[in-house]
């Protein structure tokens, strides 16, 4: 269109998603001036990883500042440990039935307010 021929020299449009996401358009426009010489012309938005946390960033500043919203206090984990002991100390029997089957009929008394066990439909 210029009168030129340069390779690469075209319109375009540019995503990139990461490391760091930038959308860019280019064209080529008519220089200023008399003469028909194209000039490439740009546009770019890019988004700057700089303002984000690394991982642990924070945590670490946290810490460093004695600000202890992040970190669990000795009750808290003492409270979660008296949920989750009985959960692991348990003993649950395992139940065997026949492969290619839906389990056993023991199944109906974990739902028997939602009328027993649903059978999923094969199609």
């Amino acid at each position: 269109m210029f009168g030129e021929r340069a390779f690469g020299l075209a319109n375009y449009f540019y995503f990139r998603l990461s490391p760091n996401m930038l959308t860019a358009i280019g064209v080529r426009s008519k220089a200023p001036g008399e003469g028909m010489v194209g000039n490439e012309v740009g546009l770019v938005a890019q988004v700057e990883p700089a303002s984000e946390m690394q991982p642990y960033e924070r945590l670490l500043g946290d810490a460093i500042k004695g600000e202890l919203m992040l970190f669990a206090h000795q009750e808290e984990i003492e409270a979660q440990w008296r949920i989750v002991e009985p959960i692991l100390t348990r003993k649950s029997p395992v139940y065997q039935y026949e492969p290619g089957t839906w389990g056993l009929p023991l199944a109906d008394r974990l739902t028997p307010l939602d009328g027993g066990w649903h059978f999923p439909l094969l199609d």
